[in-house]
């Protein structure tokens, strides 16, 4: 007898929330930008009820606020919410730096390195699509190293807040290039298991993160694109 493998497949509400994050992520969500249960459910064609679950869960996470005329809008963080979560950041990730290298193997090296790659291949790209992808495996994997798995979700929680912001920055291959200057050191430290170059390099990385963020926020902001 022959049987197909049975494939356990996740619940709607999962698949609609995934959706939306990488809309988030990628830029394609604005701060701003209405969302409502029956324009999610109608775009991915679903039913509204997981629409409304994943909806339910952005909003819970700090990713999106009510709207007073029903429904929902993307936040748009202000120059103050920037600096204070970079501060925040700025105790999370050097320390999950410092962790990785002291517990990194072979092959994680190997990935890293891998991932390094993928994002240098991909820095002077029009689209900044597979630059961005590799550059979330790559940081993944670096505070998932550090074996903290609170650690991992704390600082996952802050990123969420400003993806796309990020994600508009790195839109520049410029500011790719420049982000690519302060990534090869962090994984090079993590690569030598030196912790404290690690953590050197990963307070760097966020320095460098921050100004690129602030410039393209108050740029947008002079523009009226923003806020």
């Amino acid at each position: 007898m022959k049987l197909n493998k049975v494939v356990k497949r996740e619940p709607l509400r999962q698949q609609v929330l995934a959706s939306l994050k990488n809309a988030l992520i990628n830029g394609d969500l604005t701060p701003g930008q209405r969302l409502t249960e029956e324009g999610v459910a109608e775009f991915l064609g679903v039913s509204r009820t997981p629409a409304r679950e994943a909806l339910a869960i952005l909003h819970q996470a700090g990713s999106i606020k009510r709207r007073e005329n029903g429904g929902f809008e993307v936040i748009a963080p202000t120059m103050e919410d920037i600096e204070q979560i970079f501060q925040v950041r700025h105790r999370l990730e050097p320390y999950a730096a410092r962790l990785a290298a002291e517990k990194v193997t072979s092959g994680d090296i190997r990935q890293l390195q891998k991932y390094l790659a993928e994002q240098e291949a991909h820095v002077n790209a029009v689209s900044a699509t597979r630059y961005l992808e590799a550059d979330r495996a790559l940081r993944g994997l670096l505070f998932s190293l550090s074996g903290n798995q609170q650690l991992v979700d704390c600082i996952g929680r802050y990123e969420e807040h400003l993806q796309f912001v990020a994600a508009l920055t790195l839109k520049d291959p410029a500011i790719r290039r420049i982000a690519m200057n302060v990534d090869r050191p962090l994984v090079e430290a993590i690569s030598k298991r030196d912790p404290e170059a690690a953590e050197a390099a990963a307070h760097t990385q966020l320095e460098e993160a921050r100004k690129a963020l602030m410039q393209v926020l108050g740029d947008a902001i002079e523009s009226g694109l923003y806020g």
